[in-house]
């Protein structure tokens, strides 16, 4: 499965044309509003949210891009369903080298001369009450490994801090070594921030890919064609020539980093010491939109889940033939595990348990027999209430690595992770309540009738 590479205007369009946007054409402010609407509009799994005037900027928001299933399925060539179901995409582990074209012709390049200030530019977002300032949260980092030369991308947190200033969080690699090599050489790190891009790019830049490996290509097998690259102006790097704001810097790491406050994934205000970078160029398309990703909500939660969904369900189900389903619990950014197993083997279960919570995202896994549908909390609690004891059936692991997110992990970030056992005991007293395939078959051609409008 493929479709057209394009930017993030030209995915926009594409879901103009089956009525999937939502244009507001009131005007909204970058501080705080705009964030609470996303919000309020993101948990109901509506359309991505078009924001056309935005107060003292030209520029408009697009938000709530990825935040319902079926848009998140179509910018991986899937379908909901397969999503829905667990399944991987069709092209998950294909890569396509970028290839390098004239993009530069096409974009406006705004040098960062005494006059400039970054906030007259760019509509950036303060999300949350205690936010040290605005946040671009949807900035797809390049930088060039000073060890090899090759090129390294991710998602990163950037803090505006001032006119020609920014402040990067590197928590996670490859950035985040290539950044420390910068610090122990004493170098100058050259970095440019991609700001609205193709879908694929911003979910490949989350990917755990091999260290030496552009994680572009992976993007490129996603969609099944090859990312457009260009030139920076003012930095020797290639970015993603379709993006819509592209901010070119560098970063002294002998400059004392400091810390920036930011209402995280995980729900809670999350500080990290972040390196600053002096502005040198913005380039710009024509008449650019700048891309929002709340901090917590469902989009990013979605985002996350299928990202960690990558790492962990080929290597469990590699490791057990036997495991039916795996899913990840909505809200807990891909920190809680269900799986479903029917096994015959003494310890099967307990074995699973112990390698998922052996994974760094996995804070609690749960297994169950295959006649509980795992997407269903409800029947995931009955299995946990009628097929689990704590004093056999519970595994508590202290000291494992954790995610960064985790406010309650500790200093080095390990956290203590539990697994349950909800597999019921192979003995007599076990067999689950059911009708007759023909009353089942019956009671399906009766809709469910409401109480509303019952007197």
């Amino acid at each position: 499965m493929t479709r057209a590479i394009g930017g993030l205007q030209e995915f926009v369009e594409e879901l103009e044309k089956i009525g999937d946007v939502r244009r507001i054409r009131e005007p909204v402010d970058p501080q705080f509003e705009a964030a609470a609407i996303l919000t309020r509009l993101d948990r109901q799994a509506g359309p991505a949210i078009f924001f056309e005037r935005v107060n003292g900027h030209s520029m408009p928001i697009i938000g709530n891009l990825l935040a319902a299933p079926r848009r998140l399925a179509y910018a991986l060539c899937m379908t909901e369903e397969m999503l829905r179901n667990g399944q991987l995409p069709p092209n998950h582990d294909q890569l396509i080298d970028p290839v390098l074209v004239d993009g530069n012709t096409q974009r406006r390049v705004i040098t960062a001369d005494n006059g400039f200030d970054i906030r007259d530019h760019l509509p950036t977002l303060t999300h949350y009450r205690r936010d040290s300032a605005p946040f671009i949260t949807c900035g797809v980092a390049s930088a060039r490994d000073p060890r090899d030369g090759g090129l390294r991308r991710g998602l990163h947190r950037v803090e505006v801090r001032g006119a020609k200033e920014l402040g990067i969080s590197f928590v996670n690699p490859p950035l985040a070594g290539v950044y420390e090599a910068h610090k122990k050489a004493g170098s100058p790190m050259e970095i440019s921030i991609a700001i609205g891009v193709d879908p694929a790019i911003l979910l490949s830049s989350v990917f755990k890919c091999p260290p030496d490996m552009d994680k572009l290509c992976a993007a490129g097998g996603l969609i099944g064609t090859p990312i457009h690259l260009m030139h920076a102006h003012t930095v020797d790097l290639e970015i993603p020539a379709q993006a819509e704001v592209v901010i070119e810097g560098v970063i002294d790491p002998r400059v004392t980093e400091e810390k920036g406050v930011l209402g995280e994934v995980s729900g809670y205000y999350l500080a990290f010491s972040s390196p600053s970078i002096t502005i040198t160029a913005v380039t710009v398309r024509d008449r650019p939109h700048f891309q929002a990703l709340l901090p917590q909500g469902n989009e990013v939660d979605q985002i996350l889940t299928f990202i960690h969904g990558l790492n962990v369900i080929p290597k469990m189900k590699t490791f057990f033939p036997s495991i039916l389903d795996l899913h990840f619990t909505p809200g807990t950014f891909g920190s809680h595990l269900v799986m479903a197993m029917d096994s015959d083997k003494q310890g099967e279960a307990r074995r699973a348990l112990t390698m998922a919570l052996s994974m760094q995202a996995i804070k609690k896994a749960v297994i169950v027999n295959g006649d509980v549908d795992i997407r269903d909390p409800l029947a995931v609690e009955w299995a946990l209430a009628t097929r689990f004891q704590a004093d056999k059936d519970l595994i508590v692991i202290p000291g494992l690595g954790g995610q960064v997110l985790d406010p309650s992990a500790n200093q080095d970030y390990t956290t203590t992770k539990i697994g349950m056992d909800a597999t019921h005991p192979h003995r007599d007293g076990f067999e689950k309540i059911d009708f007759p395939e023909d009353a089942r078959k019956s009671a399906m051609k009766f809709e469910i009738a409401t109480t509303k409008g019952v007197k």
